[in-house]
């Protein structure tokens, strides 16, 4: 629940118009009561978002940075999508009614009624939202309350300088990866006083490369015969868990992973708060690996982060693991898109899925070939005979070659 003292603010924001002043990567910085640096951005300039942003600490300025730059969708990852499920901010947002909850809608109308003001035009409605890397947008807590506060009365301060004194003068300019410092709002008797501060150091990306929680279960897989190659990538879903009720929602994690040969999809398990526990993400492919009696010779991955959560596991189980171009991973990004979005080729979309074209497959193979399907997927075919959906020539062949 919002405080009136940020409904105050809010609406003396919106009167006071700084968003027609400035674009968004006109950063500034306010000095936090805590002691902390806030990093602002003032979004509306160009029609789009009306919202006020910051971001607190090196660690928050390394997220602001990482949305703005063209570098966050690389050749790489071209269109990577989970950019802004990165950010860590608050933002008190101007919007429509209808983007508020029922009692965001009430709290809202309730103090626009005691104070005589009128909810009219456009992104009329103050929002605040909390937003943390990989959980769902929400409420903020009673420390993020007051931080969004100051740095809205900060920018309140901010557009009334603004009228009378050069931005020049202010140290304000869009923000590149040139800049080397940025002006900083600070709290003394005459309200602020406008320094300067250095913009903070670069954050490279780190990848855990964590170990195997269960030594046994590596052994087992290193004494397994090798076969085959998987490609393999760790992709974020875009459908948030919430484990206990009133816990933030979290955007879970699966390992990918797709046989070359027989482009099965090894069952996926979603792996939830990978970052505080990736181990997790590995001890789950490990087992994976084990129920379909599966240990592949060669796992290709497209990117560092996978890389280096396999590495270890790869050691251990002595499999070869490579880093392989998008090119050579057209399968595994296939899968991938068809996951994330549902995505399908035209022939899919026109024909539709043929269990018959399957079972004439299976027939087909040889036994050596037959024999890399996991053993997972197998135990599903053989499900279909209980309700007649299976032909008995394809039942009697599985059974007889996996032993079921």
């Amino acid at each position: 629940m919002a405080t009136e003292r940020m409904y105050e603010l809010a609406f003396r924001y919106k009167k006071a118009k700084l968003w027609q002043r400035m674009f968004d990567s006109e950063l500034f910085a306010v000095k936090l009561s805590d002691g902390k640096i806030g990093y602002c951005s003032i979004m509306g300039r160009m029609g789009e978002l009306n919202a006020v942003a910051v971001y607190v600490g090196d660690e928050g300025f390394q997220t602001l940075r990482n949305t703005m730059s063209a570098e966050s969708f690389s050749f790489d990852e071209p269109d990577d999508p989970t950019a802004l499920l990165k950010q860590d901010c608050t933002q008190c947002v101007f919007t429509v009614k209808d983007e508020l909850s029922p009692a965001e809608a009430d709290e809202v109308r309730a103090y626009a009624r005691a104070h005589g003001i009128r909810l009219a035009g456009a992104n009329a409605f103050p929002q605040f939202v909390r937003y943390m890397p990989y959980r769902y947008p929400w409420e903020p807590d009673e420390q993020d309350q007051q931080r969004i506060c100051e740095v809205l009365e900060a920018s309140v301060y901010l557009a009334e300088l603004l009228k009378t004194t050069d931005r020049e003068q202010l140290g304000l300019a869009l923000f590149d990866q040139e800049t080397e410092a940025l002006p900083l709002l600070e709290r003394d008797a005459d309200g602020f006083a406008v320094k300067t501060t250095p913009v903070p150091p670069e954050i490279p990306d780190a990848y855990a490369s964590p170990k195997l929680s269960n030594d046994l279960v590596a052994a087992r897989l290193r004494k397994m015969k090798k076969k085959g190659t998987l490609q393999c990538e760790l992709i974020r879903l875009f459908e948030p868990v919430q484990e206990q009720e009133g816990e933030i929602p979290y955007f879970p994690v699966v390992l990918l992973a797709v046989d070359e040969k027989t482009e099965m999809v090894m069952p996926p398990s979603p792996v939830t708060f990978f970052e505080d526990h990736p181990e997790r993400a590995v001890d789950s492919f490990a087992e994976t690996l084990l129920d379909n009696e599966l240990c592949p010779g060669r796992i290709r991955v497209g990117n560092e982060q996978t890389f280096a959560l396999l590495e270890n596991l790869c050691k251990a189980a002595e499999i070869k693991l490579v880093k392989a171009t998008q090119d050579k991973l057209g399968l595994l990004y296939a899968v991938k898109d068809k996951l994330l979005y549902g995505m399908d080729d035209e022939e899919e979309e026109d024909d539709g899925f043929e269990p018959e074209e399957l079972y004439d497959l299976i027939m087909r193979l040889s036994d050596s070939e037959l024999k890399q399907l996991p053993k997972a997927v197998v135990k599903q075919f053989l499900s279909y005979s209980n309700v007649g959906g299976l032909p008995p020539e394809v039942e009697a062949r599985l059974r007889r070659l996996f032993r079921l």
